[in-house]
């Protein structure tokens, strides 16, 4: 089973106390594909090959369904992702965020995640 270094939900810094907290199981899932959709592609110098290019599916012409397939995608490809159950997307044209509501199920468990862009 796989765990990592727990990041808070708001900042995405890792959360130290009097050590480094861990998150594991269905959490870690969870936590992984949140980070997945986060990432904007060639943002991470180590892999620019990973990530989603937000600024183009974003422009000017974006279809929400073409943004829905690639968001779907990259769910269920997320190592230890077994389903996803419901996904919901949410488009604010003013502001251009675009909130990301989904189910999936991982080593068993439910999870369900919002991730604003």
């Amino acid at each position: 089973m796989s765990k990592n270094m727990k990041l808070d939900t708001a900042t995405h810094d890792i959360i130290i106390n009097r050590g480094v907290e861990r998150v594991e199981g269905a959490a870690y899932i969870a936590q992984l594909t949140k980070t997945k959709l986060s990432l904007i592609f060639t943002e991470w110098d180590l892999d620019e090959s990973l990530g989603i290019d937000w600024f183009n599916i974003m422009g000017r012409n974006y279809d929400l369904s073409i943004i829905q397939g690639i968001v779907s995608d990259v769910i269920r490809v997320t190592e230890g992702v077994e389903s996803l159950t419901t996904i919901d997307l949410d488009l604010d044209r003013v502001t251009r965020q675009l909130s990301i509501n989904f189910t999936a199920i991982a080593n068993g468990e439910v999870f369900t995640e919002i991730v604003t862009i």
